[in-house]
């Protein structure tokens, strides 16, 4: 055997090994509930993780709020906000009423933290696009935002008067406005301004903080009536980042990271997920091409196909949009490292990996099976996922009506 070929099939071998390393590894599955869940009725599904490695999973729907193994009555609590982990403890956000917010700690118990007075000049709906996010900002005293959403009537006087010859059921724009919380109130709000025009809404999808800054993500278009969708030409949506100077109270920076024109009900933005890395922002999103026939004067869907698109933050700006691959609810994480995950749920129920390291990307692999989806489901987050103090990626996601925990280690 001479040298050549016996460092061929070195390196062959050293090839196979290092792509079977890189293969994700399944550590444990487990099953979390005492109740049954139907994905078609989720708002959303979260997972939390603290300082200890504990782990909870908050399901959001139109009918309850569950708590690890716990039923939590909306008639106790208000409609679910938000979520977040503050130095290793996790708070939950709840809306009793429209005047008021009550912030909990959750560790072995639930106990209220805030009961916070905001003001009457915001307008939210729970459980919409317009739902209102309370923003924990690290390493600041006063350390709580509220992020609302203010109704604006049309500006041009024939809009103002069909809406108001309307019952006020005309045209009108949400604008994002942000509230610091201070001495258990909201101050005074600032509107947080974006390129988009008058006639446009913004609607807030996702949020990064920090000491100084919060990164807001989410899409601004025109508001267009149900009736007049699939005859008036279509309204560019796009998919917008803002940066909010909270010294200054005011905005540094805004991006279109991507545009496209809809045409409902066939095509549609989907999910957006975000992550950080020291100064790297990561983002992916979907776009839906839902193939629909009309039976009988009804909307019939046939199938979806999502493309699943990456983007992140070079010197500020977000760099081209790559298309990576195809499939429903995106979900992007950063492992201690800096290496980019992103998984996201195929047609058939199938969790689909996806690795970045450095500037190349791994090749597609389905990570486990018998997810519980629906071809409608194309909303909402129905899986979760987040890296734990050992860099092990928990994942949440629904199963034969149940949730299940699965722990996925990574070489």
């Amino acid at each position: 055997m001479n040298n050549k070929y016996f460092l061929n099939v070195l390196c062959v071998l050293l090839i196979f090994v290092s792509n079977l390393q890189a293969k994700p590894e399944i550590i444990s599955t487990k099953s979390l509930s005492n109740y049954k869940f139907e994905v078609s009725n989720m708002f959303s599904l979260n997972l939390f993780i603290d300082n200890e490695n504990n782990i909870f999973v908050v399901v959001n729907t139109p009918d309850f709020l569950y708590l690890n193994n716990q039923l939590m009555s909306t008639n106790q609590y208000g409609d679910y906000l938000n979520g977040f982990v503050k130095d290793g403890t996790l708070y939950l956000a709840f809306m009793p009423n429209e005047s008021h917010i009550d912030i909990y700690t959750v560790k072995k118990d639930i106990v209220l933290e805030k009961h916070i007075t905001i003001g009457d000049d915001l307008t939210y709906s729970n459980g919409g696009e317009t739902s209102c996010k309370v923003i924990y900002i690290p390493e600041d005293i006063n350390n709580l935002y509220l992020l609302g959403y203010q109704t604006q009537l049309p500006r041009n006087p024939s809009e103002f008067l069909k809406t108001v010859l309307s019952g006020g059921h005309g045209k009108y724009y949400d604008k994002p406005v942000l509230s610091k919380i201070h001495n258990y109130k909201t101050l005074q709000y600032h509107q947080i301004p974006y390129e988009g025009n008058i006639d446009e809404c913004y609607y807030i999808k996702k949020v990064i903080s920090e000491k100084d800054f919060i990164h807001f993500f989410g899409f601004r278009m025109k508001e267009i009536g149900a009736d007049k969708r699939e005859t008036s030409p279509p309204s560019a949506v796009i998919l917008q980042y803002t940066k909010y100077n909270l010294k200054k109270k005011k905005v540094s920076q805004n991006n279109a990271i991507y545009e496209n024109r809809p045409i409902f009900p066939n095509y549609l933005f989907g999910e957006v997920s975000i992550d950080n890395f020291n100064d790297d922002i990561v983002i992916v999103f979907s776009w839906i091409n839902r193939n629909i026939i009309v039976e009988g004067g009804i909307n019939k869907e046939i199938t979806i196909l999502s493309n699943i698109y990456y983007s992140q933050s070079v010197n500020g700006n977000f760099s081209n949009v790559e298309n990576i691959g195809e499939g429903l609810v995106p979900l992007v994480r950063i492992d201690s490292v800096g290496n980019v995950h992103v998984i996201w749920v195929n047609n058939n129920g199938s969790l689909i990996h996806k690795l970045k390291k450095g500037n190349k990307w791994s090749n597609e692999e389905v990570v486990l099976n018998g997810i519980d989806n629906t071809p409608s489901k194309m909303y909402g987050n129905y899986i979760s996922a987040e890296f734990d103090k050992d860099n092990i990626l928990n994942v949440i996601y629904p199963s034969n009506g149940n949730i299940v925990h699965a722990k996925i280690k990574f070489d």
